[in-house]
This record gives C-alpha cells, sequence and structure tokens, in this order.
C-alpha cells in the first residue's frame, strides 16, 4: 500500500495483465511502457519478464527520467522523448506497447520550517464576518478614545445667537448666505421711503 504523499499507480496488476496475457510465462522480445511516470508499471513489467526480455520506455518530465535512473536492470532503458516517437521504431520489433494515458500531480512538498497559515486561521466566524483574532490581540491595543470623535465640537457654532446674524443663514433665521463673510464689521443698507436705495454706512 502507498504510503502518505507517495504516488500510487492506478490499476496497476490489471494493466500489465491484459498487456502480457497472451505472451505465455516470462516472455521474451521487446515491450514498451509509453508513459513512464513514476515507473510503477515498468517495475512490474520488467518482475515479469524473462532474462531475454527487453523494455523500453519513453517519457518527456525530466523529474521521470530522474526516477528511472533509480532502475538498476540491464533490460530496461528510457527515452527522454514523448510517445510520438514510436513511430521510429522498426516495424514488427515490438511484442507489445502499455500507454497510461493521464496526468501525474505529485503530492505538494511539505513547506519549510515555521512556514505556516497565521494565528487563528480557519478558527470559527465571529459575527459572521470576520475570523477569530489571534491570541493576545483585542481592544486593549486599540488606540485611546478608539472610534470617538475628534477635535472641538459643532455645537456651539450652529446654537450661537449670532449665527445667521450676518448673512449666513441657519436653523435660527433660515436665510440664505449673504455675499459677504462676516468680519470685525458690518455693513448696512438703508433704503429711503421712496424706496430708492442709500449708500451702505459701516458699523464697527
Amino acid at each position: 500500500m502507498a504510503q502518505a504523499g507517495e504516488h500510487r499507480t492506478v490499476l496497476l496488476d490489471e494493466a500489465v495483465d491484459a498487456l502480457l496475457e497472451r505472451a505465455g510465462e516470462a516472455p521474451a522480445g521487446l515491450w514498451v511502457d509509453a508513459t513512464f511516470g513514476r515507473g510503477g508499471h515498468t517495475r512490474r513489467i520488467l518482475s515479469r519478464l524473462s532474462p531475454q526480455g527487453r523494455l523500453l520506455a519513453f517519457d518527456k518530465d525530466p523529474q521521470a527520467i530522474e526516477e528511472a535512473a533509480r532502475i538498476q536492470d540491464a533490460r530496461f532503458c528510457i527515452r527522454h522523448q514523448g510517445f510520438r516517437h514510436l513511430a521510429e521504431l522498426p516495424a514488427g520489433s515490438v511484442a507489445g506497447v502499455l500507454m497510461d494515458l493521464g496526468v501525474i500531480k505529485p503530492p505538494a512538498p511539505k513547506p519549510p520550517a515555521g512556514y505556516g497559515p497565521p494565528p487563528g486561521y480557519g478558527q470559527p466566524y465571529q459575527g459572521g464576518y470576520m475570523q477569530q483574532p489571534p491570541p493576545g490581540y483585542g481592544a486593549q491595543q486599540q488606540p485611546p478614545n478608539y472610534g470617538q470623535p475628534t477635535g472641538p465640537p459643532a455645537s456651539p457654532y450652529v446654537q450661537s445667537p449670532s449665527y445667521g446674524a450676518h448673512g449666513w443663514g441657519g436653523p435660527t433665521t433660515g436665510q440664505q448666505p449673504a455675499a459677504q463673510p462676516p468680519g470685525d464689521s458690518t455693513q448696512t443698507i438703508h433704503t429711503s421711503s421712496t424706496g430708492e436705495q442709500q449708500p451702505p454706512t459701516q458699523q464697527q
């Protein structure tokens, strides 16, 4: 049985049995594993071949070539090529071909020591939208007056009796802003009995 993280060849015995079922016991001749992968089928075929048998494998994956170098058997050789190069073999020279068409997904390597998810990762959600904070993190780390308004309040300006007296408008007068903002002095515009506008007078 394959260990955790070890590649497991699918249908190992079934595929090799189907390949060699008509070859008899300890077959000879040239056999081909067109998809070496991690060598599961290759090793099983070699265990069934006679001393006169030979096995040729193909694979384009550099890791597969490295794995094939671990097989110390004179009957075996591998080509760093895809199986389309099967056509280069002489006609009638091959006793049988096994092709395991699929994708190998090796297990992810273990992360280095000290590497991992942050504290609190994967803990139950709090409030329905935030993960549980890491230990030691809480309100005591928030700055003073966190969430409170800063600066002087606006109420003295809004409730001042002079608010609106200079034509700036407000809840006490409802007037629109005047053309000139308030300053150290104000201007008063007089009208005569006939409705004519008189020159403004300056009031200190």
